[in-house]
């Protein structure tokens, strides 16, 4: 059992948003990723979400992603969001003018863990205190994860940020 302690907001930020509360998350995680601001349809900050891995596994495990919420009393829970969670391969959060996006790794029929492959990017609004699924579009181009992947056969995958810069987010 861990208690999340860390994420990307500095303690100002959390300590400034009122009285932090520890909820305990029965998993044993061993290491977080960035945090990323989440807002509701009001355009208020909420929370954070955070990557939380059970290992140091490379490409092939399982992602939860945790919803740090900052409650009317300022107070923080921790929120383990199901309908959020992936596959580590290709999975990234980014929060853009206020919105989330999330980028998950595809297979084709025939395609091998290791190559090219698209990514499908998905839009995320928190609405009425539930996250939801606004628009996801599937990458023209095939990109891979490192070199061995790519085999001169693609680029590599450029990160989440600048896949919607390209693609006019």
């Amino acid at each position: 059992m861990i208690v999340i302690i860390s994420c990307n907001h500095s303690p100002e930020q959390i300590s400034n948003s009122g009285n932090s509360t520890e909820q305990k998350i029965d998993y044993n995680y061993t290491h977080l990723g960035k945090s990323v601001n989440v807002y509701d349809e009001h355009d208020s900050l909420v929370g954070f979400l955070l990557k939380a891995y059970t290992d140091f596994c490379g490409s092939d495990c399982d992602v939860a992603v945790l919803f740090l919420k900052v409650n009317a009393n300022k107070e923080i829970t921790v929120t383990n969001i199901l309908s959020l969670q992936s596959n580590s391969l290709g999975y990234d959060l980014f929060e853009k003018n206020k919105i989330v996006y999330r980028s998950t790794f595809l297979f084709k029929e025939g395609e091998s863990h290791f190559g090219c492959h698209n990514f499908k990017i998905e839009k995320i609004k928190y609405v009425n205190g539930k996250f939801e699924l606004k628009d996801e579009f599937i990458t023209k181009e095939q990109y891979a994860l490192d070199q061995g992947d790519a085999q001169g056969n693609c680029i590599l995958f450029p990160g989440l940020d600048k896949i919607l810069e390209i693609n006019g987010y």
